[in-house]
């Protein structure tokens, strides 16, 4: 499951006792959108939001959901406090970040 070459399918797999039909869905930390993709495929969400502050991963993600019509990009993290951080990403092409 988890370490596989395809996690998410694992995720989804996890998640379906818990979703049920119109459920809004928050995928924090998008990063290229995978999960996002799928998950319109398996469940009939009400709403998918998707955050992701890396402008180079959140534009991949918002590629990968382009087709939902249920779907919403938000260029910022989510955190459990009112704040702001530094967003740090490495000059090498990767599709890390750090806060």
């Amino acid at each position: 499951m988890l370490g596989d070459s395809f996690e998410e399918k694992s995720m989804l797999i996890g998640m379906k006792p818990f979703l049920k039909a119109d459920d809004v869905v928050w995928d924090n930390g998008a990063n290229s959108g995978l999960l996002s993709y799928n998950l319109p495929h398996s469940f009939d969400l009400g709403e998918l939001h998707l955050s992701e502050p890396n402008p180079r991963m959140r534009k991949l993600a918002s590629q990968a959901v382009s087709r939902f019509s249920n779907t919403f990009m938000h260029p910022f993290g989510i955190n459990n406090r009112d704040t702001n951080f530094r967003l740090t990403i490495p000059d090498s092409h990767t599709t890390m970040a750090t806060l």
